[in-house]
């Protein structure tokens, strides 16, 4: 009769330490709960474009509704321009919107008509169109320091400065992002130096 409590016994105790090990496994990875969602992307968490030697790199993130990071096939639009800062070109391209647009003059007055010029004077120096695959995305640490912490992005690659046609180093720039995915339509600006 001690022979069926002994199988019993060992059964029971191996059930303990597979259970043991399967905690062990869950514990030890560390990237369960900043693992991408399958739900679809409902808005861009970052949009990053900085520069790096002869250029700028670009990525970005997406997010789902509960602010998750997450994956999703797509065409990405990437429009960078360039903004101008001198005072001088400024009042020049503002001047000559009044005079093109005389009718809406008071508009101008207001302010309207100054946001619209310098935005009519921002010159786009790079539209490219790019596929984006689920495999493109990379699971990478970004930031410095304190500030460190895992993302999921999609880099866009690095963007020389010859690539943009013009002498532009130290100067404003824009960058927009237009991410059209399953089922979505997202856009991202982020403003940056040459």
């Amino acid at each position: 009769m001690a022979r069926p409590y002994k199988i019993l016994l060992f059964i029971v105790v191996g059930f303990v330490i597979l259970g043991i090990i399967g905690i062990l496994l869950e514990k030890g990875d560390t990237n369960r709960s900043s693992r991408p969602l399958s739900n679809p992307p409902a808005y861009v968490k970052q949009f990053t474009v900085y520069k790096e030697g002869d250029g700028l790199v670009i990525y970005f993130v997406l997010a789902d509704q509960a602010g998750q990071m997450t994956r999703s096939d797509g065409v990405v639009t990437l429009e960078i321009r360039h903004v101008p800062t001198d005072y001088d070109e400024i009042e020049r391209i503002q001047n000559a919107y009044a005079r093109k647009h005389f009718n809406t003059i008071a508009r101008y007055l207001t302010g309207a008509g100054k946001r619209e010029a310098i935005k009519e004077a921002e010159k786009v120096l790079l539209k490219q169109e790019l596929n984006i695959k689920r495999d493109n995305y990379i699971r990478t640490k970004i930031g410095q320091g304190t500030f460190q912490r895992d993302a999921l992005i999609c880099p866009l690659g690095k963007i020389p400065y010859r690539s943009l046609g013009t002498d532009i180093k130290g100067q404003k720039g824009k960058a927009k992002l237009f991410f059209l995915g399953e089922g979505c339509f997202l856009e991202a600006e982020e403003e940056f130096s040459f």
